[in-house]
């Protein structure tokens, strides 16, 4: 299984903690998994759910700092709070067979006095499992980072479109035929208090059910809200231009011609020396 599949699934492993989604873990837990912890030694499954699975549902977040992955082994660097404002910082290490977790290891920690995340890493995480959850068609792993009701103004009608994220989400993703293609390119995050907003262009690829191809570029603007500790996504916005030449159809041919410039270069200090005619 690619590194990015073991990614995603990491991430919809500590989403069903979460949601303390019981059908949802047993359904990626091998048959002979194991859980090994400073109070567990290689217990089973029916063991895990018994003695661990009472904490579902009592965390406020977790944000993984660093997921690494090499053959079939994850290793998984976190910071975690719970509803009790107990903080955390641990490593949990995952051996996988096949599609399926089968051990996990883990090593508590306690955070250092500084936050160990900056909230644009912590945004850019939420990001990257809204991509996930799209790459994956899950629509629970969308839902998650977002909050209960959130505000989209999608490309597709109604010009509004609130309520459940999940449901929502079902019957769009059930219209493409496999895994979609997702890129959100070079996104600029900015940050205030408990509420930031993101920019960016985003590419979306896949076939369809019907047996087109979608290949689209579009604008894409998110606002998020932190809630209970953890950043979720409150909007979001997708949009693309129109022609002005009287027809007013959709641009939806439109690529990006030009990456983001790259950051002027420092000033040389000249003082000491006569410039070179590359430098005038």
């Amino acid at each position: 299984m690619p590194s990015s599949d073991k990614k995603a699934l990491i991430r919809r492993y500590f989403d069903t903690w979460h949601r303390a989604d019981r059908a949802a873990m047993e359904s990626m837990l091998a048959p002979d998994f194991t859980f090994t912890s400073p109070y567990d030694d290689h217990i089973d499954k029916a063991a895990f759910f018994e003695r661990c699975w009472a904490m579902a549902g009592t965390f406020k977040r977790h944000e993984l700092i660093l997921v690494l992955a090499e053959g079939e082994d994850v290793v998984v660097h976190y910071d975690g709070e719970g509803k009790d404002g107990n903080l955390m910082r641990n490593i949990e290490r995952f051996a996988f067979q096949g599609d399926k977790v089968r051990s996990v290891e883990v090593f508590f920690g306690k955070p250092p006095s500084q936050p160990g995340v900056t909230p644009e890493a912590a945004i850019r995480t939420v990001l990257e499992q809204r991509q996930e959850g799209l790459r994956a068609k899950d629509s629970r792993l969308i839902a998650a980072k977002h909050v209960a009701h959130p505000v989209t103004f999608s490309l597709a009608p109604p010009p509004v479109n609130e309520g459940d994220m999940a449901e929502g989400h079902d019957a769009w993703l059930s219209t493409w035929r496999a895994g979609i293609e997702v890129e959100t390119r070079a996104p600029r995050i900015a940050v205030s208090g408990d509420v930031a907003y993101v920019s960016a262009l985003e590419h979306m690829r896949g076939a369809k059910t019907d047996g087109t191809v979608a290949d689209l570029w579009y604008r894409l603007t998110i606002g998020l809200r932190k809630v209970d500790g953890a950043w979720k996504i409150e909007h979001e916005h997708q949009s693309v231009p129109f022609h002005m030449d009287g027809s007013e159809k959709a641009a939806t041919d439109l690529r990006p011609l030009i990456e983001r410039p790259a950051a002027p270069r420092p000033r040389t200090d000249y003082s000491s020396r006569r410039p070179e005619a590359s430098e005038l």
